[in-house]
């Protein structure tokens, strides 16, 4: 008996044996289909289920604090209609110039750009629409300057002078006794401002007189020479309007052909003189630019008065070393190169 019961409890021992070695294989293998597996323990915190395949993806939790919704659009602002003859506004739906076209390939660089139109709107004043200022509008040309800026004028003129002093009627007649004399001068422009101009510059004068003294032929010169101070100022382009002092010294040469002697009578002397006048200038042409020209040509009309000092004249034959004799001399009123002016000219400047 003890013999048969050894020999059963020995196979059990090897059934139960091989039971448990095929335990964790059977662990390891699937649940069979059909058999939900059980799940897993808790972790702490229960995870959600998985959604479904097919179903819509809930929206993502915000970070940060929650984004305002956006405020609901105003009522449509009614733009002022653009004035008459105002441009039409381009078309919302067109394309803009110089965008590329359908089908482009990446590299077109488009059309050049164009300004773009005129944009319509209210002024600031509330009253009717003003244009934008980028609107293709031209430029204003800017107006000629006044004054043509040159430094230089050299002038050429004819100077009348009406000598109403006694000492100058052995030389003149009772009607007329007026000397005439070429003018020469030249100005300068150092000073401008604006349309003012202040200019300086020296002139000379000579003129020539015939007259009889006793009988005979008498001639008369007066040289004079002058510092003239000017003041321009320009009314338009073209005309301009100037006064004049002129501080001078007169020199006068007198001789008298005596029919007695071989030899003319002759006399010298020196005075002041300080002439007073006023004229206008007016532009005849330039050359060059019309801005600023080159050359401008001036022709000038002036009138005043000349005031100088007297001379006393003493007529006397020149000595001679040939002829040892000896003569007296013939004296005349004092004579003095002053009275009412009058100057027309013309002159260049550069």
């Amino acid at each position: 008996m003890t013999t048969v019961v050894r020999h059963l409890r020995a196979p059990s021992a090897l059934l139960a044996l091989g039971l448990l070695a095929l335990a964790p294989v059977a662990a390891a293998q699937p649940a069979p289909t059909g058999t939900q597996a059980p799940p897993p323990a808790p972790t702490g915190t229960e995870a959600p289920p998985p959604a479904p395949v097919g179903a819509e993806a809930p929206p993502p939790a915000p970070v940060g604090p929650e984004t305002p919704p956006p405020a609901p659009p105003g009522p449509p602002v009614a733009w002022p209609a653009p004035p008459e003859g105002a441009p039409a506004a381009p078309d919302p739906g067109a394309p803009y110039p110089g965008a590329p076209p359908p089908g482009a390939p990446p590299w077109y660089q488009g059309e050049p750009a164009r300004p773009a139109p005129p944009v319509w709107a209210r002024s600031p004043d509330g009253g009717a629409p003003a244009s934008d200022a980028r609107a293709d509008a031209p430029e204003p040309a800017e107006p000629a300057p006044r004054d043509i800026a040159h430094l230089v004028q050299p002038e050429l003129g004819l100077r009348l002078l009406a000598i109403s002093h006694d000492g100058f009627e052995p030389f003149g007649n009772r009607d007329v006794n007026a000397l005439a004399a070429l003018a020469l001068g030249v100005m300068f422009y150092p000073l401008r401002v604006g349309a003012f101009a202040l200019g300086v510059g020296p002139e000379y004068d000579v003129g020539r007189r015939a007259g009889t003294v006793r009988g005979d032929k008498a001639v008369l010169v007066v040289h004079r020479l002058g510092v003239p101070i000017v003041a321009d100022v320009a009314l338009i382009r073209h005309v301009h309007l100037f006064s004049r002092i002129a501080p001078a010294a007169n020199y006068l040469h007198g001789a008298i052909t005596d029919t007695a002697i071989d030899r003319s009578l002759v006399a010298n002397g020196w005075t002041w003189g300080f002439d007073v006048s006023g004229g206008v200038t007016a532009l005849l042409g330039t050359v060059g630019a019309a801005d600023a020209p080159d050359l401008a040509f001036w022709a000038s009309l002036e009138g005043g008065y000349a005031f100088a000092g007297e001379v006393a004249l003493s007529y006397q034959p020149a000595e001679d070393d040939d002829d040892p004799r000896s003569f007296g001399a013939v004296a005349l009123p004092p004579v003095a190169p002053a009275g009412a002016l009058s100057r027309i000219g013309v002159g260049v400047s550069f």
